[in-house]
């Protein structure tokens, strides 16, 4: 199936004079949002944007974990000049589409001299000394055998992998789901350089607290960039985290009743969905009247209306 990205990149100014601007997807890779607005891409392609603005438009050594349709990296491309690449997935059978995506997106001058498509899990397969690491990875750990159908790893993590990270049962890491976070923060912090930077994208379902916890964790200084209010996407997997949020959380996931939310935006005169220019915290105190627990945003999806959440921007760099 082919799909337009243009009106996600025309959000950034990055729609293409030359090339078609649309992609190659297999039942594997993840989608794009009819509303361009409502896509993580959004978020993503607004963080590289600031990063650009603060760290100017050269890089070296790029990595993209976790890639999923290199939507990612075709605009990174036309935002840097990046000399070597590595894009990564999980999923070893769509690096290929993924690879095609890009190159048949990016034009000759804005490909880097060298770039590899490899196959792990976090940065474990990516080369030392990156300038810029960006990932978007999902959230909420689960058992290996809810990782069999398609789309699962847009939202569902392996815990095994992480289990080894957690420190007690009263971990609020482990509450929050965050160990995969961390888990990705640690590999990412050793493949930098000491001048490079992470990106990375959190929900913001979960608290401050527990996400500022992560990065002091994993040894990472860190601010927050973007804040978005948006649709949650496969909303089959809320009742992934309405299950987390009783056995482990025993308290709320963050979720909100999506037409109530952009009622309150609009009194606000902000659009809905969007990149809101205002702090998160300011955003979450003036949504909390339509405020859900992930339990309650499940009971929403299967009376067939949509829910919302925040969603957020970070770079993160190595402590001192």
């Amino acid at each position: 199936m082919y799909v337009t990205i243009r009106p996600l990149l025309e959000l950034h100014g990055l729609a293409s004079r030359t090339k078609e601007d649309r992609i190659h997807l297999t039942a594997k890779m993840s989608g794009i949002e009819k509303d361009a607005a409502n896509d993580w891409l959004h978020v993503a392609l607004n963080e590289l944007r600031r990063f650009k603005q603060r760290n100017g438009d050269h890089i070296g050594r790029a990595a993209f974990i976790g890639s999923a349709n290199g939507v990612d990296a075709i605009a990174a491309l036309r935002l840097f000049q990046i000399e070597s690449m590595v894009i990564t997935d999980i999923l070893p059978d769509i690096l290929a589409p993924i690879e095609q995506n890009i190159r048949h997106n990016t034009t000759a001058q804005e490909m880097p001299e060298a770039i590899d498509f490899v196959a792990g899990r976090d940065c474990e397969p990516v080369p030392d000394g990156c300038d810029l690491i960006y990932a978007n990875l999902p959230l909420i750990m689960t058992s290996p055998d809810d990782l069999g159908t398609d789309l699962a790893t847009t939202t569902l993590t392996d815990a095994s992998a992480y289990e080894r990270l957690a420190e007690g049962e009263d971990d609020p890491l482990v509450k929050w789901s965050l160990l995969s976070q961390l888990g990705f923060l640690f590999s990412a912090k050793r493949k930098l350089k000491p001048t490079g930077s992470v990106i990375t994208l959190i929900g913001g379902r979960i608290p401050d607290d527990a996400i500022a916890a992560c990065f002091r964790r994993a040894g990472m200084t860190f601010e927050r960039g973007t804040v978005a209010m948006m649709r949650q996407s496969d909303e089959e997997y809320v009742e992934h985290y309405a299950r987390y949020e009783a056995t482990f959380t025993h308290d709320a996931f963050l979720f909100y009743d999506e037409a109530k939310a952009a009622r309150i935006l609009q009194d606000h005169s902000y659009a809905y969905p969007a990149i809101v220019d205002m702090s998160a915290e300011w955003v979450r105190d003036t949504l909390a009247p339509a405020a859900l627990t992930a339990a309650e945003a499940w009971d929403h999806v299967r009376a067939g209306k949509h829910v919302a959440h925040l969603s957020y921007g970070f770079r993160a760099t190595p402590g001192t």
